[in-house]
């Protein structure tokens, strides 16, 4: 009676050969980070970092292990070719963390300008606005909890809402007395004096903020110079507004 055969054709490549591929994932594992000590030292700082550092390669032996004589056919290109993506991969993830700071701050560069109107806070005492391709600065801000888009103005004295933005945080504009006269590029306009519970640009935030309601449509809302007073200082450099606020 002839012996039965299997799906799979015999596996006559030796057993050594898994054994130099397991070798070889664990040996580049360990060079890998080697090189990372190297690059990037003092991440590796007390015996907490060092045994979690030990069971992750631990835990990759085993897996690797698992990977290596867990198939039945093992062919040395694929397996080195996993070996250099597991290295990179691994080596793309502490290259990140060590330099998570450095990607925050880029990626906060980068919304700011795809989103010039989006603050970005660049220190804890710092925001810095993009400017738009219009050549004006605006901001997204935040009155009594309800988003408001705002053109930093420095020819306007107060904080000016537009009468769509007013109705959108709940201000009744059909009530306001507008008594109070302004010189604007269109003649004399008219305001209402009213005073907001909360209003935020980015990490800035004011309480009972005294606010004027413009009595005429407006395309947006005017951050003026009551706002700006408020900051320690205001700076421009180049295509960016710095706003540094007192604590």
């Amino acid at each position: 009676m002839s012996e039965q055969k299997g799906p799979w054709p015999p596996d006559d490549r030796k057993p050594r050969i898994r054994l130099l591929v397991w070798i070889g994932l664990i040996v580049a594992a360990v060079i890998g980070l080697v090189v990372l000590s190297k690059l990037f030292p003092g991440q590796v700082s007390d015996d907490y970092d060092k045994a979690y550092l030990l069971r992750g390669v631990i835990v990759l032996a085993f897996v690797s292990a698992g990977i290596v004589y867990g198939t039945r056919r093992i062919h040395l290109k694929a397996a080195f070719r996993n070996v250099l993506i597991w290295v990179g991969i691994f080596v793309v993830l502490a290259g990140g963390y060590a330099y998570q700071d450095e990607l925050r701050a880029f990626g906060l560069r980068l919304r700011s300008e795809l989103i010039p109107s989006y603050a970005v806070q660049s220190n804890p005492d710092e925001l810095v606005l993009t400017e738009s391709p219009g050549g004006n600065f605006y901001v997204f801000g935040s009155v009594d909890g309800q988003s408001v888009k705002f053109l930093i103005d420095t020819g306007a004295s107060e904080i000016v809402l537009s009468p769509a933005d007013a109705l959108r945080i709940g201000i009744d504009i059909n009530a306001l007395d507008y008594d109070r006269t302004y010189q604007t590029a269109n003649g004399i306009g008219l305001g209402a004096n009213v005073t907001v519970r909360s209003l935020a640009i980015g990490t800035i935030e004011f309480s009972d903020v005294s606010v004027s309601v413009n009595k005429a449509q407006m395309s947006e809302s005017l951050l003026g110079m009551t706002f700006l007073r408020r900051m320690a200082s205001v700076e421009i450099r180049g295509r960016q507004l710095f706003l540094h606020w007192r604590k």
